[in-house]
């Protein structure tokens, strides 16, 4: 047993050593990222080492009860936070699924869209959604309205020889179909995701199809970050790349896997009208 105590104290101090602020982080940099697979062999070896205490603690004459105890463990840190981490998404699932409202009904008369989007108006505003509307005769004009207050309106350009949308001069008439994609908040699912170590990084979009006076159909889609299974552990480097800069770890992450549904676009609400189809 002498050799797992060696083990167990030399895995160990690596472990926190690599917890340690940017310790993990400059080791990745300085190794071109060779460093963060040795902290994963390092960190899992002193997590299963660990785990083994119940069998090297056991007295003589009990140790397969330590080796069953520590097999017990072994299980439960590798699948039960998968486990609670599903069960909570599908509650939270079930949450925002009750407030869907299935497609109705194409107004007759609908040949005017406004597209509402949460981000500000990028360089080239055109979007897939507008050109399906257009090219695909459901629309006459289409109008995009973005978060800064800057819209654009999109008409098939009729001298073009093959199909083409093209910028015009702004309208103030109301569009007959307003199509939104929006973040969604609710204090009901941000408290579950704070309150739990095991889920986070909620993803949330609400998208409606409307008239002036009622709610054509209504989406609401989530995705939720879960634990992978098995559970695994690595450095916190996930901003190392996107912020170097102003980049400090804070130890170790449990893996997450996104799970949930399918996110939606704007173009996903119109062809679930039967708007934008292919033709």
């Amino acid at each position: 047993m002498t050799l797992y105590w060696t083990c167990l104290l030399i895995f160990g101090l690596l472990t926190l050593v690599f917890a340690l602020p940017s310790v993990a982080g400059l080791s990745i940099v300085w190794t071109f990222g060779l460093a963060f697979f040795a902290i994963l062999i390092v960190v899992h070896l002193f997590v299963v080492l660990f785990l083994f205490l119940p069998l090297a603690l056991a007295p003589e004459g009990w140790k397969i009860a330590g080796f069953l105890a520590s097999l017990a463990l072994i299980g439960t840190y590798a699948f039960v936070p998968a486990l609670i981490g599903k069960r909570q998404s599908a509650q939270l699932l079930a949450m925002v699924s009750e407030l869907d409202i299935p497609s109705a009904a194409q107004p007759s008369d609908a040949r005017s869209f406004e597209l509402v989007f949460s981000n500000a108006a990028p360089a080239n505003p055109r979007s897939r959604a507008v050109y399906a509307l257009l090219v695909g005769g459901d629309a006459d004009w289409v109008r995009i309205v973005y978060s800064n207050n800057k819209s654009y309106t999109f008409e098939l350009d009729a001298d073009a020889e093959e199909p083409t949308t093209v910028i015009v001069s702004p309208t103030d008439q109301q569009a007959d179909i307003i199509v939104s994609v929006m973040p969604f908040e609710d204090d009901a699912l941000s408290e579950t995701v704070e309150n739990s170590p095991f889920i986070d990084r909620l993803i949330v979009h609400d998208a409606q199809v409307r008239t002036h006076s009622e709610t054509l159909y209504r989406r609401v889609a989530l995705q939720i970050d879960s634990p992978t299974t098995p559970t695994l552990l690595h450095p916190d480097v996930e901003n190392l790349m996107v912020n170097a800069a102003r980049y400090v770890d804070h130890g170790y992450l449990i893996s997450k896997a996104r799970i949930g549904t399918s996110g939606i676009t704007h173009l996903d609400a119109l062809q679930a009208m039967g708007w934008g189809m292919e033709k």
